[in-house]
């Protein structure tokens, strides 16, 4: 019989590794290892062990601490087992988390300053003590910031609260709801959280349906979050203060025990920008969250967060928040992974001594660290081909994107097979059972369970129980087939859908089958290089089945280069970093540069590679194209960059007369002499009379309108010498009510350093007129430094005009109004020199419209009853006339 069901998947491991052995470690009590033999029904393609610290320090060989031997255990199972996951399974006082020191700034106590972390037991390369000291991962150690096994905490105290989780690792698969609920409130007078989250839904972008509780929509509370919370929401995003035992939610706070009692049908992924709320050394919001009947997983900070005053969205903790649920939509669906590669992403700025550093050490995971999210649900074919025969064989394939375990069951027979996208056909003979049950796994879902009849047709059929598709030359691939058949005889057996089969065993496509176990090769020639989820359709006996195969080269691997500096001169030599990833593990990969070939197979690692690419640049143009080629077997693709060169005025060493506009203050961004990364001059951030800058202190600079170029790059020299997390530099990109985070800095450093991004990045700018923008923020505390320094600044693409600050001031003021003015008092804001009937409108940070109106007057006085911040003020038809103005009370 045939039939069509669907079932939610979604990608979560390699095809290439389907032969290889893989394992998941649970570290629990002795007397909870039995409640925990449940969670390996969830995991059948991994070997799941479950052992106690005891049996891991009776395995290990003794060490000074429980610590280093359960790391040591974790390290050789990774080494030798190949461990994927590690669920603590135990709290504080059972299974410790390490506490190190990261001294940051004078502004916190040193006790303050003491972070306790679970990163000891995941991130397995390097000596965490390489100075011999008593403190564990300071800069003088040579840890390691890549994590190298999927890693969550589950403080279970007894078996109910084991069994409570697992129900958890199951409810995560059936998940009916992917709502997105944004919790924000004021972090001060002069921020509102509900920026950040508005913000982060554009920029990601969320399509998933979006509920926001904001204190600035007077809709946050704490019965009204709970109330939210039981309606199952899948993600939530919450930004606020928090401490062990409580966050907050608006005016109020949400306890510990208010979670308690959460009767969310479906369990929720939390992720809490708070202070505290998962410090698992004390009796914390997370282990509440994890443990109540209802709540979820949770994702948050075991000692302090950091924000950026004035600046919602652009804090470090912002743009972690930002950057993981940006994979989560877009990237991978496992949070553990999509936390890693957030690391990854910001491992330049991780390495230095600053607030990037402290978030990587402070952010913890209580969950099952194997759970998929499924955000975007799709649906996978499940065509049952003539299945079932009394004493035959039974036989299906299924279009899989990554993977999926089908089993058959019955009182005589089990049998299971795990499928790939190269390896999508279950057949197994069968037994006289009258009914047999085929249950059917993908790892993010509920299991799928069906009764399937044994059906009275004794017709004779023939069944694939393998094959392989191979690259041949040109258009042709080379298809082998392993048949059984309940019945000797001749067949019909061809692919179709094709221009044309070969068979190296007849011309014709009838065999005379002798045997119950027989192979057939061809040779099919396509037409085009099938995709990844290609269904190649083949004629067995009087069925059709459909073979998946393919590799979609530019699907499967990603290529990223930057170079080395901003721009070049003509017959000047670089290089780019360039970094591969290899999804597939394809082989036989060329990377073709200008007359460079390189293979991936001559890589030690085959799905992800970094090398250097040296170039000369021979050009006298300002944008020089060099391309990277992809070839795998039929199939290429190219990369191009675009690199600024010679004379491009989208490069700005201020060594001419162009400038970028200047934000006023009592002390403002300048022209300095006092440093520079070349030449003489770079813009510093505060006195003219001396090197340094007063405290609550915001001014910034912004370049001229540019048509932003995805095949550009953007870049700037920075040299940073502020308190460490309690002042930065924030830098963005922002087009209309676009408001898109490039980097944010702080920390003491001695040197300029360079920082370069691919446009590519910030593809949802494409084409539109853009600006860069640098802004600094100093704390209000008696800690002040050196400063800010910016040089050598490229802009990702041509400017609309052509730089100097005249024409600057042209393109915006003299365009249609004579002297456009603003001056903001007693929060009245008081705009003169606009044309009559002039439109206006005001934008908040996050972009969103706050007032509007009609300016009539010689002299215009606006009301503005908001909080503390930046604003944008817009007038004119097409907003001929934007300036910022901030407001400070």
């Amino acid at each position: 019989r045939k039939g069509i069901l669907y079932i939610d998947y979604s990608v979560i491991e390699n095809p290439a590794l389907k032969s290889i052995s893989k394992s998941i470690l649970i570290i629990a009590p002795d007397s909870l290892k039995t409640s925990w033999e449940g969670y390996k029904s969830y995991y059948p393609d991994y070997e799941v062990s479950i052992l106690s610290v005891d049996d891991i320090v009776s395995l290990t060989a003794l060490e000074d601490t429980i610590t280093k031997n359960i790391r040591e255990y974790i390290k050789s199972q990774y080494q030798t087992n190949n461990l994927k996951g590690v669920i603590l399974a135990g709290e504080d006082n059972y299974i410790p988390g390490i506490k190190i020191l990261l001294y940051i700034t004078s502004s916190l106590d040193s006790n303050d300053q003491i972070i306790i972390t679970d990163k000891y037991y995941s991130c397995l390369d390097g000596d965490w003590n390489f100075d011999g000291d008593t403190l564990l991962g300071e800069m003088e150690d040579s840890i390691d910031i890549f994590p190298d096994v999927f890693l969550g905490r589950v403080p279970a105290l007894n078996s109910q609260q084991v069994a409570n989780f697992i129900s958890k690792v199951a409810g995560f698969r059936n998940l009916l709801s992917d709502t997105f609920l944004g919790v924000a409130s004021y972090l001060d007078p002069n921020t509102d959280g509900g920026f950040n989250i508005d913000n982060m839904i554009k920029l990601i972008p969320i399509i998933s349906p979006v509920k926001k509780l904001y204190e600035s929509l007077n809709n946050l509370s704490s019965l009204t979050f709970i109330n939210a919370l039981n309606k199952s929401p899948m993600f939530v995003s919450h930004d606020g203060h928090g401490t062990y035992y409580a966050i907050q939610t608006g005016t109020n706070y949400t306890f510990t025990t208010d979670l308690d009692n959460l009767t969310n049908v479906s369990p929720i992924f939390m992720y809490s920008l708070s202070c505290l709320s998962a410090a698992y050394d004390a009796d914390c919001i997370a282990e509440h969250f994890l443990r109540s009947t209802g709540g979820g997983y949770y994702l948050g900070n075991s000692r302090y967060g950091w924000y950026t005053p004035y600046f919602s969205g652009f804090g470090t903790g912002d743009l972690y928040n930002l950057y993981f649920y940006s994979n989560i939509f877009n990237e991978t669906k496992n949070p553990v992974d999509a936390l890693n590669r957030v690391f990854n992403t910001f491992s330049y700025e991780i390495s230095e001594v600053n607030d990037w550093r402290w978030q990587f050490f402070t952010l913890s995971y209580f969950g099952d660290p194997m759970v998929i999210l499924n955000t975007q649900k799709t649906h996978s074919e499940f065509n049952l081909q003539k299945s079932v025969y009394k004493n035959g064989v039974f036989s299906m394939s299924i279009q899989v994107n990554d993977s999926a375990f089908a089993e058959l069951r019955s009182d005589t027979v089990i049998a299971g097979k795990t499928l790939y996208p190269n390896d999508n056909i279950f057949s197994t003979r069968i037994d006289n059972s009258d009914s047999l049950m085929l249950h059917i796994t993908m790892p993010d879902i509920c299991d799928f369970d069906t009764v399937i009849y044994t059906a009275n047709d004794k017709s004779k059929s023939v069944y694939i129980i393998g094959y392989s598709i191979s690259n041949k030359s040109g258009d042709t691939i080379s298809l082998s087939m392993n048949l059984i058949t309940d019945s000797i005889g001749e067949y019909l057996i061809k692919p179709i859908d094709v221009i044309d089969t070969f068979t190296f065993i007849l011309l014709d496509t009838l065999f005379n089958i002798t045997t119950d176990t027989f192979n057939i090769d061809f040779d099919v020639i396509t037409g085009n290089y099938p995709l990844n989820n290609t269904l190649l359709p083949v004629i067995l006996g009087g069925d059709t089945v459909y073979i998946q195969y393919g590799r979609n080269l530019w699907e499967n691997i990603t290529l990223k280069a930057k170079p080395d500096k901003q721009n070049y001169q003509n017959s000047e030599s670089g290089f780019f970093n360039v970094s591969i990833k290899n999804k597939f593990s394809l082989d036989d990969v060329k990377i073709i540069f200008e007359e460079d070939t390189l293979l991936l197979d001559t890589f030690p690692n085959l799905q992800m590679a970094d090398y250097i690419q040296n170039f000369t640049i021979q050009s006298t143009d300002i944008k020089v194209p060099l391309q990277f080629n992809l070839i795998y077997g039929c199939q290429s693709f190219s990369k191009t960059y675009n690199l600024s060169a010679n004379a491009d005025l989208s490069y700005m060493d201020f060594e001419d007369s162009r400038d970028l506009e200047v934000d006023s203050s009592i002390a403002f961004f300048h022209k300095s002499t006092n440093r520079a990364s070349s030449g003489i001059y770079s813009y510093f951030c505060g006195e003219t009379t001396s090197p340094t800058y007063p405290p609550n202190y915001i001014t910034g600079i912004y370049s001229d309108l540019f048509t932003f170029d995805t095949l550009s790059f953007i870049g700037f020299d920075a040299y940073v010498d502020i308190e460490a997390g309690m002042d930065y530099l924030i830098v963005y990109l922002y087009s209309d009510t676009l408001f898109v985070p490039v980097i944010t800095l702080s920390g003491r450093n001695d040197s300029f350093k360079t920082y370069i991004f691919n446009a590519s990045d910030y593809s949802l700018l494409s084409g539109l007129n853009t600006r860069l923008a640098f802004e600094f923020y100093s704390e209000n505390d008696i800690y002040q430094y050196e400063g800010v320094y910016i040089d050598n600044v490229l802009l990702p693409g041509e400017l609309n005009s052509t730089g100097t600050k005249e024409e600057y001031s042209k393109y915006y003021e003299k365009s249609i109004f004579a002297n456009p003015t603003l001056n903001m008092k007693n929060s009245i804001l008081f705009a003169s020199g606009f044309s009559k009937n002039t439109a206006y409108s005001i934008y908040d940070l996050s972009g969103r419209k706050i007032s509007h109106g009609i300016l009539d007057k010689k002299i215009n006085t606006i009301g503005l009853n908001i909080p503390n911040g930046k604003y944008f003020f817009c007038a004119g038809q097409r907003n001929e006339f934007v300036k910022t103005f901030y407001i400070l009370k």
